[in-house]
């Protein structure tokens, strides 16, 4: 019984200090450096919100993270952002018997070549020119209702052979998707490994040669709630309209 009893307090005493970790590692840490303007929130409840503004990049990245006990920081982005590809789709009913494809034309050029793969075939979309930035294609309805798409490797042997593969899964009828690349998401996935420790109040920047150190500037709540508010909005956001029509988002799976 003893033995137990000193378990539990282990453990109640464990999240006290965790909690109070998370309390005090709450928030703003001013990341800027030359020709870059980034900065990080760190929150009581375990949510980050990171932003870097650099060229024509303008990344706004949130998630959660985690306070190790030798005061390491990870950074989890909502998975979301780190997908390469986002679908959105809508059921036209005139369009009974096909189903057809857009696909706007991406930042990255190696991202041009896509491959749709619909019940054992593979078509690729139709190239994009100096006055066509977003092609289309239409295929008959997959019986499967599962459609997978990837990056056609100019370099492989096989034609066919995939360098990132994203299944759909249709429902509801869909039948006109609108394919999007996501030219962050490798950045994304970038932030996500960088090294950080916090303690007392003092972020060091473990990716920095000279191991920058950034202090703590407090959060005013108004800021807060803004921060809080703009995650919220991006998540709850399940749709678009492109031409007068709302698309759904689609979830995919990597495979």
């Amino acid at each position: 019984m003893t033995t137990y009893k000193f378990l539990i307090l282990l453990m109640v005493t464990s999240s006290i200090y965790s909690q109070s970790n998370y309390k005090s590692a709450e928030g703003f840490y001013e990341l800027s450096s030359f020709e870059m303007a980034a900065g990080m929130y760190l929150l009581e409840d375990q949510t980050f919100f990171y932003f870097a503004s650099f060229g024509n990049v303008d990344l706004k990245i949130y998630g959660t993270y985690t306070l190790s006990n030798s005061n390491q920081i990870t950074l989890f982005p909502n998975p979301e952002l780190t997908k390469k590809f986002h679908f959105y789709g809508l059921h036209n009913p005139e369009n009974k018997n096909y189903i057809t494809f857009y696909y706007k034309q991406p930042y990255e050029q190696n991202a041009e070549q896509l491959l749709i793969e619909i019940d054992g075939k593979y078509q690729e979309f139709p190239k994009f020119t100096s006055a066509i930035s977003e092609v289309s294609m239409r295929i008959e309805f997959p019986q499967s209702e599962i459609i997978k798409i990837g990056y056609k490797n100019p370099d492989a042997q096989n034609a066919f052979q995939y360098e990132l593969l994203e299944t759909a899964k249709l429902h509801d009828g869909i039948n006109e998707i609108k394919i999007f690349h996501n030219y962050y998401a490798e950045m994304i996935v970038a932030v996500s490994q960088l090294a950080f420790k916090l303690e007392n109040g003092i972020l060091t920047d473990l990716n920095e040669f000279n191991q920058k150190t950034i202090p703590k500037k407090e959060i005013n709540p108004d800021i807060k709630n803004q921060v809080l508010a703009f995650i919220a909005d991006k998540e709850s956001k399940t749709t678009i309209n492109r031409d007068g029509k709302i698309y759904e988002k689609i979830d995919l799976t990597s495979k």
